[in-house]
């Protein structure tokens, strides 16, 4: 009997459709292989849009959800980042570097006419966070945590300074010429320190399992050495101190 004839009732056999990407088969509305999505086609200018500015204004999205794990629940991204629960998340570092990017353009617009002394600024900023994640590793050596543990953990307080430091330089010229006494680095300087010192207690006493009044002196203790040292190591690298 010929091969044409042995299929019964004369129905093709239809193979399932494979990803433009990779070339797996494809069952669903994405490829399990790659993640591509099954629909190729060529898209109109609003889906280019869409697809743009979609996944970053969506709700769920990995970085509103990134925020507001962030924001919400102190130390909570450190302790999934070590627990291995990270898909859902963007990563530590590309989350500070993302928010030092736009934190520092802000200040260039609003205050910073010489990009020489922000980009001092910011090589500063990244120094000091440097010397947190070693302050860590010295201060809770008994937990016995691996140093980019304490990396990790400061890339996400120095995550929060920058959204304290972007939201007070969109907020203070505003209301400067109210208050014509006010300065305004100086303002922004103290309100951010005392931002980021509650939030690194906080979220010390989540990622390494203190009591938060155990958290609040270790974290006082060492931002304060943090920012002694950094200012003097940046008059020998800088020439002065731009934040202390």
């Amino acid at each position: 009997m010929d091969e044409r004839d042995s299929n019964i009732g004369g129905d093709a056999v239809e193979t399932a459709p494979s990803c433009k990407n990779c070339g797996a088969a494809i069952s669903g509305q994405f490829c399990s292989a790659c993640g591509q999505s099954a629909d190729a086609h060529i898209p109109s200018i609003l889906g280019l849009c869409h697809e743009a500015f979609g996944s970053i204004f969506s709700y769920d999205s990995r970085l509103w959800r990134t925020i507001r794990t962030l924001l919400l629940r102190p130390g909570q991204l450190t302790v999934d980042f070590v627990e291995g629960r990270r898909v859902r998340y963007l990563g530590p570092l590309q989350l500070f570097l993302w928010l030092e990017t736009i934190t520092f353009f802000a200040h260039r617009l609003f205050f910073e006419t010489d990009p020489k002394i922000g980009d001092a600024k910011m090589r500063e900023l990244l120094m000091l966070a440097v010397l947190v994640a070693i302050g860590q590793s010295v201060l809770f050596v008994r937990r016995r945590r691996k140093f980019v543990e304490h990396l990790v953990c400061t890339s996400h307080i120095w995550a929060v300074l920058m959204i304290a430091l972007l939201a007070l330089y969109c907020v203070l010229p505003a209301v400067g010429h109210v208050f014509t006494h006010l300065r305004i680095g100086v303002a922004t300087t103290y309100v951010a320190i005392v931002v980021t010192f509650a939030y690194t207690a906080l979220a010390f006493a989540r990622v390494y399992r203190e009591a938060v009044l155990i958290s609040l002196i270790k974290a006082a203790f060492l931002l304060a050495a943090c920012a002694w040292t950094d200012a003097h190591l940046a008059r020998v690298l800088f020439g002065r101190s731009l934040f202390f």
